[in-house]
């Protein structure tokens, strides 16, 4: 747990101090890491091994589309921050126009008389009321922030803007259980945003995965970035998200999103808890499989995995474990024996 926290103490650090010259070096870093992982994908698919090269291919991936989504939630931001400080302009002018408006004309009671009516007290009582229309707007809005405000003190989503965000969280997630970058990139968005206990929390969800980049994330520049700044880079993410997926192949599971999901003997235990707990072995069953996902380097998983879907009768999910297992492991006793079994 020490460790734990002086690695979150080093992120929430590096997003505390920086400069303009760290854009480049730390989008460079970021690219590389990312260049490295396809690299090792690779050599594991050249291999012959499709499970192992798309883990590295799925945190590629996820690192890539991770970094363009809290890109896409800045561009809102900044969006938004633009079309409200235009709102404002437009109505501190409006209000300036009221307030120093005039409120006779020349020649009145010629006006008047051609009219019919007293123009200088309609205007007076035209004035009157839109002072008093902008003053009851002001208010509206006022009152409309704070219960918008303790709606979300409350955990009620006014917006359905939380629930998207999180549901496109898990949907990126679901390309790589093991990437510490949606958890990563959402501390940051949450950081920006203003809520600082739920970037904390997303921070050392990222710090406790091992799987993260070492060294200080620098990620500082995008708070200046101006709109255009932050189109370009989304779309030099994007040209290397392209470059991958014209070459290499990720498949999506639709796991739950954990922090926890990248250590195999967490999901191993999790299963292996619920095996012992329900008469069901179907809900332990995801476990198993999310397990050689986060690691399928072991074939111990396999094992474990190819016995979960013989306890359901599985036989076509055992077969693919046996298989599977037996390409890391061709002498593999246990796994001969399970095959066997299902023959």
């Amino acid at each position: 747990m020490r460790l734990l926290r002086i690695y979150t103490t080093l992120i929430l650090l590096a997003l505390a101090s920086g400069s303009v010259a760290a854009q480049s070096d730390m989008e460079r870093r970021f690219l590389d890491e990312m260049d490295n992982l396809v690299a090792s994908g690779d050599k594991y698919y050249d291999a012959g091994y499709t499970l192992q090269s798309e883990w590295f291919y799925g945190q590629a991936i996820v690192g890539i589309r991770s970094f363009q989504y809290a890109l896409d939630r800045i561009a809102y931001t900044l969006v938004k921050q633009r079309e409200a400080a235009q709102d404002k302009a437009h109505s501190d002018a409006l209000r300036a126009y009221v307030d120093e408006g005039p409120e006779t004309v020349e020649d009145n009671d010629e006006a008047s008389e051609i009219l019919g009516f007293d123009v200088n007290s309609m205007l007076k009582s035209l004035n009157s009321f839109s002072k008093a229309m902008l003053d009851v707007s002001d208010k509206m809005e006022e009152k409309a922030d704070v219960l918008e405000k303790k709606l979300e003190d409350l955990g009620i989503d006014v917006d359905g803007e939380a629930t998207a965000m999180s549901d496109r969280w898990r949907s990126i997630s679901s390309l790589s259980i093991v990437s510490p970058y949606p958890f990563f990139f959402e501390g940051i968005v949450q950081d920006m945003c203003g809520d600082k206990n739920k970037a904390r929390t997303a921070y050392a969800c990222a710090a406790g995965n091992p799987y993260i980049m070492r060294g200080l994330l620098d990620f500082t520049f995008l708070s200046s970035l101006s709109l255009q700044d932050v189109q370009s880079l989304w779309w030099r993410l994007e040209n290397r998200a392209t470059e991958y997926l014209n070459r290499v192949s990720v498949s999506s599971n639709p796991f739950p999103r954990d922090w926890r999901n990248w250590n195999s003997a967490y999901l191993v235990c999790k299963g292996a808890e619920i095996l012992e707990s329900e008469e069901s072995v179907s809900n332990a069953l995801p476990y198993f499989d999310a397990a050689v996902l986060a690691n399928p380097f072991d074939v111990g998983l396999f094992i474990s995995a190819a016995a979960a879907h013989m306890m359901m009768g599985d036989a076509k999910g055992a077969a693919y474990y046996i298989n599977e297992g037996l390409l890391l492991d061709s002498d593999n006793a246990d796994l001969m024996d399970m095959a066997k079994d299902i023959m």
